[in-house]
């Protein structure tokens, strides 16, 4: 099995080609996000520098000034790679015994099998400290269960120390600069691995180390600069490794001069440890082979277009549209949009170029049609009324072949109905909604606010309380006020035995209509200022014969005898009062018998009842301030 690479490279020789592998297959791990998503953040001690999981201000750090120098490299090291916008630093200048850790896991697959990092390390070094004392930087190629991989090519440990190779001193400081390191993954293709990052600072707690960081993940693969006009080929290997050729070159990229087509060229990449990897790449020019297609294409509406070219060998980097209709091209997009505001036949083209500056185009007619103009009026009415939509849709050099009106209640939607009417049961506004659609799919959608408005809500009260019932019980002589609360702008009252009898205020007045057992049925009409309108009635019984304390104040009548009777009765008082009337009433209310009174005095009063018929009658007596009623019955 091939072994895992693990090589440093200077990053001032890396290629044009990086800045295409920095655009990672392996989210954030740039930490272009501005933070630590997809990132597994450690911190702990010395010995143990993965003790907590989570994120500490100081010890996980996102840096984005590009142009900020590290103070404790004599201000040598930018805190940014050069050419990228973010770094992660790990660790600090604190001198703790402290540790830490970053974790970037992933699922090795062809697009994902190469993973590269670049990093610069900064750490104190201690004299007089063994070296498993000593500031240091770490970083492991682990499986799922914590174990490296490769202790050859899937580690790398460095310690604070003088005379390491590439290496810069500051002070008590030795400092790495900027490195690219290319990991080789393909050995794991299927497997889920994690790139472990750690930093400690001095065992002691007196000195300290810490790193920079970012990373990015592509295809481990040789890319050819060759088209087929072409008389060389450029081939340039992956950054991040030192290389040997085939022709014996050793830099990063190699041109070959009139090619053999169909020949094979290899590179092996080398790490500074010496694992290696060979790649290999034939000799065929680039062939791109332009393709699209388009949404629904109709005027005034956005067309989707997608790119579907495809090429032998590289990748589709770049794509210039011309959308036929002398508008600007588009460029480095493979799926723009584009709106015709006018129907007709254009000629769309594509030109899609290959890494290398390979190209081909293609033109394809596009019919752009018209599009439908969605529009509807309505006649507000009132919930549980029908309310009328018409539809106003126009399309020019089509026809409207379908409707689908929405009216916002949650109701299923009509389909193909030119002028639909609808009822809400609950008053309120609703958004309503027509996409109206031409014979070639195209379709416009309007949305208007639609009010149902609200019925007036009656509620019947007897003086100030709520009549809950559709019937009530007055007492002769009560005199009460029938009201509704102020639930519209009209009303209309009229009563079921005098059909001329009209009122239209909110309120009336009820008093008593006779002494005995009477129905009366009261009806109300409100409109209110939505013109919509509701009715309602009640029911009001005077009955007598149920009513109870409707003497008023003391009793003052002690006696009537005799009772029941056929001729002539005595009314004994409870004392000597003065009496300003008599009345007589038959069962019906209507008065029989009058008599008025000037403050007579007296403590007994007698009257004759010969010449009445027999059945039950009511007396009343009247004081200036008081009157009572006594039921006597005739035989």
């Amino acid at each position: 099995m091939k072994k895992l690479i693990l090589a440093l490279f200077i990053i001032c020789v890396v290629s044009q080609l990086f800045s295409q592998t920095s655009q990672s297959n392996c989210p954030n791990s740039d930490f272009s996000q501005g933070n630590f998503n997809n990132w597994h953040c450690y911190y702990g001690t010395f010995l143990n520098p993965a003790l907590h999981s989570g994120i500490v201000p100081d010890r996980h750090v996102i840096n984005t000034k590009t142009d900020s120098l590290d103070p404790n490299t004599c201000h040598g090291l930018l805190i940014v790679a050069p050419g990228e916008s973010y770094s992660a630093r790990l660790g600090n200048a604190h001198t703790r015994s402290e540790g830490e850790q970053l974790r970037y896991s992933i699922t090795v697959t062809n697009e994902t099998n190469l993973f590269i990092y670049k990093y610069a390390v900064v750490l104190q070094n201690p004299y007089g400290h063994a070296p498993n004392q000593q500031p240091s930087f770490t970083i492991k190629i682990t499986n799922k269960n914590g174990a490296v991989f490769d202790s050859a090519c899937g580690y790398y440990y460095v310690y604070g120390q003088q005379g390491l190779p590439g290496w810069s001193t500051c002070d008590s400081v030795v400092w790495k600069d900027w490195t690219t390191v290319g990991l080789d993954l393909s050995p794991y293709l299927g497997q889920d691995i994690t790139i472990v990052f750690t930093t400690r600072d001095c065992s002691l707690g007196s000195h300290f180390g810490y790193a920079y960081l970012s990373a990015s993940c592509s295809k481990l693969q040789m890319t050819v600069s060759y088209c087929t006009q072409d008389s060389s080929a450029t081939l340039t290997a992956p950054p991040g490794f030192t290389y040997l050729w085939s022709n014996g070159d050793s830099s990063q990229s190699i041109t070959i001069n009139y090619p053999d087509s169909g020949a094979i060229v290899d590179c092996i990449l080398t790490s500074v440890n010496g694992c290696q990897v060979t790649i290999y790449a034939p000799l065929f020019p680039t062939i791109v082979n332009p393709n699209f297609s388009y949404s629904f294409n109709c005027t005034n509406s956005p067309v989707y277009f997608t790119d579907l070219s495809t090429v032998n060998q590289n990748e589709i980097t770049d794509w210039v549209w011309d959308f036929g209709d002398e508008s600007p091209p588009i460029m480095n997009t493979p799926e723009p949009t584009h709106i015709y505001t006018n129907t007709g036949t254009y000629y769309v083209k594509l030109k899609a170029y290959a890494y290398g500056g390979c190209c081909d185009s293609i033109v394809k007619p596009i019919t752009i049609y018209s599009n439908a103009n969605s529009d509807f009026s309505f006649t507000p009415q009132c919930n549980n009324l029908p309310i009328p939509f018409f539809d106003l849709s126009t399309i020019n050099q089509d026809t409207i072949t379908e409707r689908k009106w929405d009216f916002g209640d949650g109701s299923l939607p009509v389909i193909n109905i030119l002028n639909p009417t609808h009822t809400y049961e609950n008053p309120g506004t609703y958004n309503v909604s027509l996409i109206a659609s031409s014979s070639h799919g195209c379709s416009d959608t309007i949305i208007k606010s639609v009010s149902a408005y609200p019925l007036p809500l009656i509620q019947f009260y007897k003086n100030a309380s709520l009549i809950t019932t559709s019937s009530i019980v007055l007492c002769p002589f009560d005199t009460i006020n029938l009201n509704v609360s102020h639930c519209g702008t009209n009303f209309e009252w009229t009563k079921k035995s005098e059909p001329n009898w009209f009122s239209n205020d909110h309120s009336i007045t009820l008093s008593n209509p006779g002494m005995g057992i009477y129905v009366e049925t009261y009806y109300l009409k409100v409109t209110n200022e939505y013109d919509c309108s509701s009715s309602d009635s009640l029911n009001v019984l005077w009955d007598f014969s149920g009513c109870v304390g409707i003497n008023e104040y003391n009793n003052f009548i002690a006696a009537i005898f005799p009772n029941p009777t056929s001729g002539e009765v005595t009314i004994n008082m409870e004392q000597s009062c003065d009496i300003s009337s008599v009345e007589l009433f038959n069962f019906q209310g209507q008065i029989l018998y009058k008599q008025k009174y000037n403050n007579y005095r007296t403590n007994q009063l007698s009257l004759n009842l010969t010449n009445y018929k027999r059945g039950i009658y009511y007396l009343k007596i009247s004081l200036n301030d008081r009157f009572e009623i006594k039921k006597i019955i005739s035989y």
